[in-house]
């Protein structure tokens, strides 16, 4: 109620503006305060419908977060392209005469701001083509975090990785260019797929019974990933109905390889996004407890290292 009230206040100023501006023209009309009048009278409008009217409808029908965020960043650009539209038509009568001017002056600020409109068309293609959209998780020009504001220049991140492991947040706010979008790569984690291969490497030794361990690693996983696996099946034959994909088994698996010092078993499995710290640190405490009860298994003398890979 007092966000509606601070908007209603506005417009009320914004229409007063535009009414002292068309007294001052009745009292002094050669100075054009009719196009100053013109032009508040044009922004109160169009703040009424976009900023009152639409706004008010979106916090009424649209009851999901994003969605309702997202309606409302896109009336900000509609509403900021409608009053330059509107203010150049009450401004410029005679277009003709102004074009070779206009061209030059485009001409000088399109080389002084190349970068500024290079976030402009990065700002176009992403609310066009969506390469991704707010609560993504993206990789894009060296930083990975996941996406809580678009604006028209600049796509804000939480961010995460850097110093800290296992895609967690590190508490720093990375702002990045549009612009990147031109010419940069995007890696997005959660459009249209919500799930990730991880993987564990375990070393075991070679006096070890390393069928035995290769089974108990195997059972671990499945019993570990078995509440999502249905949901990661789903989501992957929902993208085969939508791209040309190769059908993936989701199932968790083990692989084989040898070392001059031991046996190493990969364990290759799919996970949530945002879950796969929570969920490789679970893992990895049943594979210690699981094959610490077995005492013709013994695991090598070196670090376990995980490692990440998405397909």
């Amino acid at each position: 109620m007092v966000n509606l009230f601070k908007k209603f206040f506005a417009f009320a100023t914004i229409l007063a503006l535009g009414g002292i501006f068309n007294i001052f023209q009745i009292q002094y009309p050669r100075y054009h305060f009719d196009k100053i009048s013109y032009s508040f009278f044009a922004l109160a409008g169009i703040y009424f419908i976009t900023h009152i009217i639409l706004e008010k409808y979106a916090d009424r029908n649209i009851k999901e977060r994003k969605a309702r965020y997202a309606f409302k960043k896109s009336l900000f650009f509609a509403h900021v392209t409608l009053l330059l539209i509107i203010l150049v038509a009450i401004w410029i009568k005679n277009v003709q005469t102004l074009l070779v001017a206009y061209g030059l002056i485009g001409a000088g600020v399109a080389i002084s701001l190349q970068n500024f409109f290079g976030n402009i068309v990065g700002g176009i293609i992403l609310f066009t083509k969506r390469p991704y959209t707010i609560g993504d998780r993206i990789e894009l020009n060296g930083k990975t975090g996941d996406v809580f504001d678009i604006g028209m220049l600049y796509t804000s991140l939480v961010e995460i990785k850097e110093w800290v492991k296992g895609d967690q947040a590190t508490g720093r706010i990375t702002k990045i260019p549009n612009g990147s979008l031109v010419s940069g790569v995007i890696n997005n984690y959660t459009q249209d797929y919500t799930f990730i291969w991880d993987e564990i490497t375990l070393p075991i030794t070679y006096d070890s019974d390393w069928e035995k361990a290769k089974e108990v690693i195997t059972e671990t996983l499945r019993r570990e990933t078995e509440d999502y696996q249905e949901n990661a099946r789903d989501h992957l034959a929902a993208m085969r109905e939508k791209y040309y994909i190769e059908e993936r088994d989701t199932l968790p698996s083990v692989f084989t390889s040898l070392t001059d010092n031991w046996i190493n078993f990969t364990a290759r499995y799919v996970c949530p996004v945002y879950e796969r710290r929570l969920v490789a640190n679970r893992i990895s405490e049943s594979l210690l407890r699981a094959l610490k009860e077995e005492k013709d298994i013994t695991i090598a003398s070196t670090t376990m290292t995980v490692k990440s890979v998405q397909e």
